[in-house]
């Protein structure tokens, strides 16, 4: 029919051997709420793959070492986004990377600022490091609000919503936490971009940061981040005053949260490892599967398998 369409996430799932995603929570999310959660369960559990994203840790490495240590390249992004005079190594410096779109939940870090820099005083900066696309009504919303935080807080808020924000690695390896908020995250490939610096995360547990992003523990101190469960104010707002606890504890547990953050990263090779082990086991698999219809032909045919 000429007004018909095809489904092509649907038509590739009916003719496929198997299914993959990028994180097991994001795995377990699909085949429980997913619209295609039907089609996705009809496939045995070892058909439904996951692997973790990770990055070239040595090329992004490297280019991250270009800009000193950590407590250079804060320097170095405090003076780009507040001048000489912002350059402050004691205060706190949080940084949100990435689109500014739903999905990022950058409207809950907006809406618990205003409390948290009224309460933190001048002892705490903040980043919005993304562009907000001025045909996208929820990016055009959050850029007026970041444009009245600017306003409000001009020596602790920066943000420049009409401009891509060039130096990731410099934000990356400046920052003392990144913020992800997200509402929701088949993986989370900025969290590897954070972790290859060495920088822990204030985060949700949505999909594939739940799998990577471990709370830290003060009593054992393993542990990469911050994390909390609810996609609200609230929560958002606990975990990030408890993140500024961390650092300002004086007990070494935010250095060992870098260190634990630098550990965690990984290396785009181990998920091309991954994913060719699944590739051949499901060509081996293949290949028992034609082996036994062949003798199954002969079987009732008589034909030379």
């Amino acid at each position: 029919s000429p007004s018909a369409s095809l489904n092509l996430s649907r038509a590739a799932l009916l003719t496929a051997d198997a299914w993959g995603t990028v994180s097991e929570s994001y795995r377990e999310h699909l085949l429980a709420s997913s619209s295609f959660a039907p089609l996705l369960r009809a496939f045995h559990s070892s058909a439904c793959i996951s692997c973790d994203s990770g990055l070239p840790l040595e090329r992004r490495r490297r280019e991250v070492a270009a800009h000193g240590s950590h407590e250079q390249a804060k320097a170095e992004l405090q003076q780009r986004c507040f001048g000489v005079e912002g350059v402050r190594p004691r205060v706190p410096l949080l940084v949100f990377l990435g689109r500014v779109a739903h999905q990022k939940g950058v409207h809950l870090l907006l809406e618990v600022l205003p409390a948290l820099l009224s309460a933190e005083g001048t002892d705490l900066q903040v980043l919005v490091c993304g562009r907000a696309l001025p045909d996208d009504s929820y990016a055009v919303r959050c850029a007026a609000a970041m444009a009245q935080l600017r306003a409000a807080h001009p020596t602790q808020f920066w943000a420049q919503p009409d401009a891509f924000f060039e130096p990731s690695t410099l934000a990356t390896l400046g920052a003392d936490f990144g913020v992800m908020p997200s509402l929701y995250e088949p993986s989370g490939l900025v969290r590897e971009e954070f972790y290859a610096a060495g920088t822990p995360l204030v985060c949700s547990s949505s999909g594939g940061l739940a799998d990577r992003v471990v709370t830290y523990d003060e009593s054992t101190r393993v542990g990469t981040g911050v994390t909390y469960q609810e996609n609200a104010h609230s929560p958002l707002m606990e975990a990030l005053t408890t993140a500024l606890s961390l650092y300002r504890s004086g007990d070494a547990h935010y250095e060992t949260m870098r260190r634990n953050a630098f550990t965690a990263a990984v290396d785009v090779s181990t998920t091309a490892l991954h994913w060719r082990c699944e590739l051949q086991r499901l060509q081996s698999r293949r290949r028992r599967l034609r082996a036994l219809d062949e003798e199954e032909e002969h079987r009732l045919f008589g034909c030379e398998p």
